[in-house]
């Protein structure tokens, strides 16, 4: 069944964005923060998908330089994943900045 990959691709942002509506319904449905913080996830887990098969093809056959330079493009794409990690901590850093406000507004306490 190719139903749960392919909803892998999008549900989790819709969720996310959703939370970010719910968190303050005083923004838009996403940020843009959200786009790009899912954008970048997935193109960091898809480069670093597609390089890491080319690693471990060229391990057994490739020259000491192809190595390296592959290593390098490995770098690359963990350092994706590296910045889609601060915007996904700038996305629950805003989550709870929106519910800190709507609990304010709506008089509760904030113990979060």
């Amino acid at each position: 069944m190719l139903v749960c990959p392919v909803v892998n691709l999008f549900r989790p942002y819709q969720v996310m964005a959703d939370v970010w509506h719910g968190s303050d319904p005083g923004v838009g449905y996403s940020s843009s923060l959200v786009k790009w913080w899912w954008g970048l996830y997935l193109v960091a887990g898809f480069a670093s998908s597609v390089v890491f098969n080319v690693r471990g093809s060229a391990i057994e056959t490739a020259g000491i330089t192809t190595l390296i330079e592959i290593d390098w493009w490995v770098l690359a794409t963990q350092a994706l994943a590296v910045v889609a990690a601060i915007l996904a901590t700038g996305v629950v850093r805003g989550v709870t900045a929106g519910q800190r406000k709507m609990a304010v507004l709506s008089g509760a306490a904030a113990t979060v």
